[in-house]
């Protein structure tokens, strides 16, 4: 069956490096397809490329060299991103692509008013006036739950709690009802109970808004809650990815598995919390087989550690990277 959603951003074979001549590749070969009105999450450990994949959509990495190409659909013939001049991607960036950064107080200009940057970034995009600019702010932190919005736009950031900056990030990310939204982490550093009032909004503005989102995390209790499609990143390549339900109760990657069998269970009393040993390898050396083998255990020597495994299909609308998938994942019974 055919999604019946058209497509909104694509990104196809994109890489990644840094260095002179960009020979440190931190992102290899990300292919992902983003449709409107849709949740994807991007899952991995730190150090797995997820926020560089995000800041490279966004064309926030100068230094960068980005190869493949990043697609924009939207209205009429689709634009790949990585050509733009740096005036047009202006348009998309803040416009028709926001961002809710993973930290509020080093994202917000200490030195300015809350007000003073939300109405910066809605005067960018939009031709308004200072004051109908101030109107659309005041709206914005009334849409994301801040009480008393138009006394809040004169504070500074440090006037405000962690939970309250980053409703004001998500405010200043919504002003200019973008169709995409990228939330890299935004519940970090937040305690539970906020924590679960930023999700219940983002789901809330998702709905009314009728945006898509990529939502960047490492925490799957969250994934769970918000997403539609899942795409598991490891050491800078995608491992996995398929519908959430599909990942969630049979995932078919050892690392997939490993990051579900460490979240931690109400039920049952356990001795020792589940890890996974050992830390994401440098990008510098790479190993030569698969790139999670030296912390698998299910790797076995040459057949796992000669070469690098392809990302197959597997169900539909689904893909795996590991030479030993059709072991793990249990058949769809009809």
């Amino acid at each position: 069956m055919t999604n019946p959603r058209p497509k909104l951003i694509e990104l196809q074979d994109v890489s990644i490096g840094f260095g002179s001549a960009g020979q440190m590749r931190v992102v290899e070969g990300i292919n992902l397809l983003i449709r409107a009105g849709e949740t994807v999450a991007l899952v991995g450990e730190s150090g797995s490329g997820k926020s560089v994949t995000s800041l490279a959509i966004m064309r926030l990495l100068p230094r960068a060299k980005i190869g493949g190409r990043i697609l924009w659909h939207g209205e009429g013939e689709a634009v790949d991103l990585l050509t733009l001049p740096p005036r047009q991607m202006r348009a998309y960036r803040g416009g028709a692509i926001g961002m809710i950064f993973q930290e509020p107080m080093t994202s917000l200009n200490p030195l300015f008013r809350v007000g003073t940057q939300i109405i910066e970034a809605t005067r960018l995009h939009r031709d308004v006036s200072r004051r109908e600019a101030r109107a659309i702010a005041e709206d914005a932190l009334r849409l994301v739950g801040i009480p008393e919005p138009a006394s809040r736009l004169d504070n500074m950031p440090f006037e405000m709690s962690g939970g309250m900056r980053q409703r004001v990030m998500i405010a200043m990310s919504l002003v200019c009802r973008p169709a995409l939204l990228i939330a890299d982490e935004p519940t970090t550093a937040l305690d539970v109970t906020i924590q679960a009032q930023i999700l219940d909004l983002l789901r809330r503005l998702q709905s009314e808004l009728g945006m898509s989102m990529l939502f960047i995390t490492h925490d799957f209790g969250v994934v769970a809650e918000m997403a539609e499609r899942i795409a598991v990143m490891y050491a800078g390549q995608i491992v996995e990815q398929g519908a959430a339900d599909q990942i969630l109760s049979r995932p078919a990657n050892p690392y997939t598995s490993a990051l579900l069998d460490a979240i931690p269970r109400l039920e049952g009393r356990v001795e020792r919390l589940a890890s996974i040993e050992g830390v994401v390898p440098d990008p510098n050396h790479w190993p030569a087989g698969c790139r999670f083998a030296p912390r698998c255990r299910h790797a076995i020597p040459g057949h796992c550690t000669d070469r690098p495994p392809p990302l197959e299909p597997a169900d539909p609308g689904r893909s795996i990277r590991c030479v030993r998938w059709p072991e793990f994942v249990e058949p769809v019974h009809a």
